[in-house]
């Protein structure tokens, strides 16, 4: 894998743990704010957004170990277009089926997206070959 791949790897692994520490501040308002509907709502909306992310990481990795670009733009390509698509289906999922509260699950969704802007891309990171 390549160093700049590498680079990209964990810091979509530091993401996802700001995501979950993000997520469970916003549950754990919900718990104490509306109880138990509440907190399940905003810790699914909030897995949703850590799914997306770990799929575009897995997606990173898989784009850095290969050797012709083009399968690496593949990897990339497929992994957010199956992101998108499992945000929609999870996203109706939880809304649609599980009847959870909406503004507690999509508070959750948000408030786990903007962990993207506490996340800053380490370019000193040693790499190990």
């Amino acid at each position: 894998m390549s160093v700049a791949a590498q680079v990209l790897y964990r810091t979509a692994l530091r993401l996802i743990s700001l995501q979950l520490v993000f997520t469970f501040l916003v549950a754990m308002g919900y718990l104490f704010q509306s109880g138990n509907v509440g907190f399940q709502s905003a810790l699914f909306g909030g897995l949703i957004a850590v799914v997306g992310t770990w799929i575009s990481a897995r997606g990173i990795k898989k784009a850095g170990s290969v050797k012709n670009k083009e399968e690496g733009y593949k990897a990339i390509y497929s992994g957010a277009m199956l992101k998108f698509s499992l945000t929609l289906l999870l996203m109706a999922l939880g809304l649609g089926v599980l009847n959870l509260s909406p503004i507690a699950l999509l508070m959750a969704f948000a408030v786990a997206q903007i962990a993207f802007l506490f996340n800053q891309v380490d370019t000193k990171l040693s790499i190990k070959e």
